[in-house]
């Protein structure tokens, strides 16, 4: 049960710090195309 438990908060962390990753590079690609049309 508490193995259970920590693979689903390690797995829940895991996939926060990823779209962490993921926002920023979106972001920082959409900076990047709105840096070329101004």
């Amino acid at each position: 049960m508490g193995f259970t438990l920590n693979k689903t908060r390690d797995l829940q962390t895991s996939t926060k710090s990823f779209e962490k990753k993921f926002k920023k590079s979106t972001a920082n690609v959409w900076a990047g195309i709105n840096g070329g049309i101004h």
